[in-house]
């Protein structure tokens, strides 16, 4: 019989201890309720923010442009501005969702869009599936393209014009991966309000709540109520966000106090200061569990540890791996991608663009207070962009 040397197992120990620790799972409870919110009843394609979605966008040298118009929209506060002939990917980032008869969770059926097009005879949009087809396509007016597709409408959309179709009885069961903006001739085609769902009644929701046809609340709102609100802005389900998105936008004079207690960041203390400090400190200890305990509660802490980490981070480049994973771990749903997935992220963001409708002075404060004191940079971004558009909308009256 061969015998394995201590210092072997201590190492392999070591080894074993070190990959659990940059593995770091999130906790079950955080995987349920992020795979519950993956599968919406309603996706948003179109509506606010399209930004991303320009970027992606492609033409083959015909001269197209796609930009984000704040002037013309369906609802929200743009929509997307396509001129003169195309813009189109096949494989958008995100995209892969499937047109099934009876849709589960995940599944889809129906599309709803809203456009409207400016001079020429007609305009058109078009899906590509993951198996390389591009014939989903519907037209209003007359087509300017040799390409089949099923007719909407015989006359163009001169205003905006929503449109709903069931995207299984028209083309079958297919995996929706890409879009095509195709105004065809004219001076542009307008994008706007366009959504995936599994029901109409789904789809109806959101439609009813961005165009002001939610019944409004005549009682107060209570804190507890405001609170609810607020945590219906978390959700990946536009059936769900929306409408409490149209009832705090309907309701400044308690909305926006409310969210000057929730979007900037609260002050921190020299107090703090001093805990995050030491919990870095811990963050090295030779200990597992005391660097396990230190990273859990920087997460507890969260937004108010973001920039003590960020200058620790700074100061000290040498870092050991695993002390720059956990402070990657700590820092990531404050940063990048990760930070853009969050619940979190799409609650302030929500918040941002309600301020941005009120727009009223006390909504400018809130925020210029979130451009200038949180440490989250994509909402830094959100907010000056927002208060820029504000800036511009107060200018032309």
């Amino acid at each position: 019989m061969s015998f394995i040397p201590l210092k072997a197992i201590a190492s392999a120990f070591v080894l074993l201890v070190l990959v659990s620790t940059w593995a770091e799972p999130a906790p079950r409870a955080a995987q349920v309720a992020d795979a519950a919110d993956d599968k919406p009843a309603v996706v948003e394609l179109i509506e606010d923010e399209p930004e991303a979605l320009i970027r992606q966008l492609v033409n083959a040298d015909n001269g197209s442009a796609a930009t984000r118009d704040d002037k013309d929209k369906f609802t929200g506060s743009c929509s997307i501005r396509v001129t003169p002939l195309q813009r189109y990917n096949t494989i958008l980032d995100g995209w892969k969702y499937p047109i099934v008869e009876k849709p589960q969770p995940g599944e889809y059926r129906y599309i709803r869009f809203a456009w409207k097009k400016v001079g020429g005879r007609g305009i058109m949009v078009q899906f590509h599936t993951g198996a390389g087809s591009w014939e989903q396509r519907f037209v209003a007016g007359v087509p300017t393209v040799p390409w089949p597709a099923r007719k909407v409408a015989e006359q163009m959309p001169g205003g905006w014009e929503v449109v709903t179709r069931d995207l299984f009885k028209e083309f079958g069961g297919f995996v929706l991966t890409g879009l095509a903006l195709t105004p065809m001739d004219g001076t542009a085609g307008l994008y706007d309000h366009m959504y995936l769902g599994r029901t109409i009644e789904d789809l109806d929701k959101v439609t009813n709540a961005l165009t002001g046809k939610l019944p409004p609340e005549k009682d107060a709102l209570t804190a507890e109520r405001l609170r609810k609100l607020y945590l219906d802005l978390t959700s990946s389900d536009p059936s769900v966000s929306a409408p409490a998105s149209a009832i705090l936008t309907m309701r400044p004079a308690e909305t926006v106090p409310f969210f000057q207690r929730q979007l900037p960041p609260p002050p921190i203390t020299q107090a703090q200061i001093a805990k995050i400090d030491k919990l870095i400190d811990r963050l090295e200890d030779n200990d597992y569990q005391a660097r396990e305990q230190a990273t859990e509660e920087l997460e507890k802490l969260g937004v108010v540890m973001v920039k003590p980490v960020r200058d620790a981070r700074a100061l000290r480049p040498a870092l050991p791996l695993e002390t720059h994973r956990r402070i990657e771990r700590v820092l990531r749903p404050f940063e990048g991608e990760d930070a853009a997935s969050t619940p979190q992220w799409r609650q302030k963001l929500q918040a941002i663009r309600i301020l941005e409708r009120v727009g009223s002075a006390e909504a400018k404060t809130v925020l210029e207070k979130v451009r200038e004191d949180t440490p989250e940079a994509g909402l830094q971004a959100a907010a000056a962009a927002a208060l820029e558009r504000l800036a511009r909308r107060t200018e032309k009256r």
